[in-house]
């Protein structure tokens, strides 16, 4: 039987998932004409390309590999799984709210990235 990942790790890790996947929304699916005041550097670099609509695609696969492979090698490096930058791998501690309580015990938090980042959607029990 396999172990669960402790439910703060899990949300930690989905909330990171969010975040890039709310990255990538805003990058291709936003309106532009609702507030072009705030369009970030990356969709104006996008739009400045002017692709085809398979490059689109093709370039929005490319973005979504590249940020899931940054979440994911970041989230590995604060479980001790890898290492971040030139630095030795160690583990980090995250405290996830006042009292001081951890986010993840050592191991965790690889669990929960490797669901979000790396398992399909049916296997997270959103």
């Amino acid at each position: 039987m396999e172990c669960e990942p402790r439910k703060e790790a899990y949300e930690f890790a989905k909330a990171c998932w969010e975040e890039k996947e709310g990255l990538l929304n805003n990058y291709f699916e936003r309106p532009d004409s609702l507030h072009p005041e705030f369009i970030s550097a990356v969709e104006l670099l996008i739009n400045e390309l002017n692709l085809p609509e398979e490059k689109m695609e093709l370039l929005k696969k490319i973005l979504d590999t590249a940020l899931t492979d940054a979440f994911y090698t970041l989230l590995m490096a604060l479980d001790g799984c890898a290492g971040l930058g030139n630095s030795m791998q160690q583990a980090y501690q995250i405290i996830g709210d006042e009292d001081g309580a951890l986010i993840s015990e050592c191991g965790d938090l690889e669990e929960a990235a490797y669901i979000w980042f790396h398992e399909t959607p049916v296997n997270r029990n959103e």
